[in-house]
C-alpha cells in the first residue's frame, strides 16, 4: 500500500460489498443506502482533509507543487505541472467544490446525482491523466 487516504477505504468497500451481497437481494434499497454513505463520507472526507490538512490547500498553492509529490511521477505530470498558477488555482477550488460541495448531492434526486457522479469521475479522470496511482484511481471510479 502506499500510505494513502484511499488505502484502507479498499478494505472497508470490499467488506461492505460482500455483506452487501448478501442483504441487497431481499433489500435492495439498504443497499443502495450504504453505498451513497460510502460515496458521501469518501468524497467529503478527502475534501474536509484537504483543507483542514495542509496549508496549501487552504492558500489554493497545493497543486503547484502537487505533481511532482505524488507517489509516482509520470510524463503528463510534467506538462501538468507548467501550466499557469491561474489553472493551478482554479483547479484546487474546482476540486474542493467537487470534494466537499457535491457530496451532498447523493441525497438529491437523480438528475443531481447524475451530476455529483459526473464530477467525482471527471476529478478522478484528471487525476488519472496526470498522475498514477495505478489501480486505486480507476477503483474511484468504479
Amino acid at each position: 500500500f502506499l500510505g494513502l487516504q484511499s488505502d484502507p477505504n479498499l478494505v472497508e468497500v470490499d467488506a461492505l460489498l460482500a455483506v452487501l451481497s448478501m442483504v441487497s437481494p431481499s433489500r435492495p434499497q439498504v443497499a443502495v443506502f450504504v453505498v451513497r454513505f460510502f460515496a458521501f463520507r469518501k468524497m467529503l472526507g478527502c475534501g474536509v482533509c484537504k483543507y483542514y490538512g495542509s496549508p496549501m490547500w487552504r492558500d489554493f498553492t497545493a497543486l503547484q507543487v502537487h505533481y511532482f509529490t505524488q507517489p509516482l511521477v509520470n510524463p503528463r505530470s510534467i506538462i501538468a505541472h507548467r501550466w499557469p498558477e491561474a489553472f493551478h488555482r482554479f483547479s484546487v477550488l474546482a476540486t474542493f467544490v467537487v470534494e466537499v460541495v457535491l457530496p451532498f448531492l447523493v441525497w438529491s434526486p437523480r438528475p443531481l446525482r447524475l451530476f455529483a457522479w459526473m464530477g467525482f469521475n471527471g476529478l478522478n479522470g484528471m487525476i488519472n491523466a496526470s498522475g498514477n496511482y495505478g489501480f486505486i484511481g480507476f477503483l474511484h471510479t468504479a
